[in-house]
């Protein structure tokens, strides 16, 4: 199986939060992870905001990224192109998302994979409105 996986699912395989033991599960499942091109910088921004805000020492940022870093050369990655912009757009205006919500729905419609997977509340109501195979972890 194929699957879509948006920033919010994929930090749990970075961190022990909630959700995790359930993620770590579905990835066994899955043969490819798709993201999104604003995944990178998604991620880095909650690692390194979790610093900021004390929750976590910078050492373990710096490792939780060096690990992503190392997983992101085996994903699959939707390239930011025009056809994205144009669904991102299309979402914007058919399903009243933010931008980068929409660019990660736009990305999961690119991958054309069998699941989406997200957990963030807002996203997962949005995408049950496109896709019909979403998890929320």
């Amino acid at each position: 199986m194929n699957a879509f996986i948006d920033t919010s699912a994929l930090f749990k395989k970075y961190s022990d939060e909630p959700g995790r033991d359930k993620f770590l599960s579905l990835l066994d499942e899955i043969d490819v992870i798709y993201v999104s091109p604003v995944t990178p910088v998604e991620l880095h921004s909650i690692v390194f905001r979790k610093v900021h805000e004390k929750q976590i020492l910078r050492k373990d940022a710096l490792y939780i990224a060096k690990e992503f870093e190392r997983d992101y050369i085996y994903f699959g990655k939707v390239n930011y192109n025009e056809n994205l912009e144009w669904n991102a757009i299309r979402c914007i205006a058919e399903h009243n998302v933010r931008s980068l919500d929409a660019i990660q729905l736009a990305s999961g419609i690119l991958a054309e994979t069998d699941l989406f997977v997200t957990s963030d509340k807002f996203l997962y109501k949005k995408a049950t409105e496109i896709f019909t195979n979403v998890e929320f972890i």
